[in-house]
């Protein structure tokens, strides 16, 4: 999983001192804007099919990471993902990031490089949602 809100943010930060500084970026904001926008209605669409669900990256969860990041020398990015995923007790962690996944994998996920196993995913995800209760 992806903390949008820090990357969302950081970048909505980088266009506003761009905006601020630079005359040439002006035009291009509301191509920004444009982007944000659709990128905002997405998430809540996928937040009403229940295609997704928003982990907060709280104190406990960060403090998770860091054995991540000594023990596999991965970025902090992907430790957040890999902790927000078992914290949600998510179905699969799904990755095009084969050392990720194998990374995944070893912490007990049960995971699927979508690059070399989507079909193997695909079907694991239809099982999945077939047995699983609706969350509440």
């Amino acid at each position: 999983m992806i903390n949008w809100k820090v990357r969302i943010r950081g970048i909505y930060s980088t266009a506003l001192t761009k905006l601020l500084v630079e005359d040439e970026f002006r035009p291009r904001i509301a191509e920004f804007t444009t982007a944000l926008k659709k990128f905002a209605d997405e998430v809540i669409k996928l937040l009403r099919l229940r295609s997704i669900e928003i982990v907060p990256t709280l104190t406990p969860l960060l403090t998770e990471t860091w054995s991540l990041i000594l023990n596999y020398h991965i970025y902090e990015a992907d430790a957040l993902q890999l902790s927000a995923c078992s914290k949600s007790r998510s179905d699969a962690f799904l990755s095009g990031d084969k050392g990720l996944v194998n990374i995944a994998r070893k912490v007990g996920l049960k995971a699927f490089d979508v690059s070399t196993e989507e079909k193997e995913a695909k079907q694991f995800l239809n099982n999945a949602k077939r047995t699983s209760h609706p969350k509440n």
